[in-house]
């Protein structure tokens, strides 16, 4: 998980469950570059695929920073877990047509197996 050390007085409790928190430093006291320096460290490791779940603000703009930071990676936003995920899938004619699956799929064991599993 990466956070922003902008947060840092804000981190959630939960944060200690996590195996890997990896924390950026934040960019000049300022929100927007802080958020935006976190999201560039974050999306330019190597990936191979991108799934996108739920979400709330930004979520959206890090989709958009993944597919122009990641462009023959898939990306996979899981719309039947609504917020940005879905709103991200309903715009994209192809997702649609490629991954129908993904509308409504609530499986998500199978869901992943099937997206992501070697074949």
């Amino acid at each position: 998980m990466f956070q922003s050390r902008f947060f840092e007085r804000q981190f959630p409790d939960d944060n200690a469950a996590f195996e890997k928190v990896e924390l950026v430093d934040a960019v000049q006291n300022d929100r927007e570059k802080s958020l935006l320096h976190m999201r560039e460290v974050m999306l330019a490791k190597p990936f191979d695929a991108g799934v996108f779940i739920g979400g709330m603000e930004g979520v959206e703009q890090e989709f958009d920073m993944f597919r122009h930071l990641q462009p023959n990676i898939p990306v996979f936003p899981i719309a039947s877990t609504g917020a940005a995920a879905s709103i991200i899938y309903d715009r994209d004619g192809d997702l649609q047509h490629k991954h129908p699956e993904l509308r409504d799929e609530i499986s998500y064991l199978t869901l992943m197996r099937d997206l992501i599993a070697p074949n």
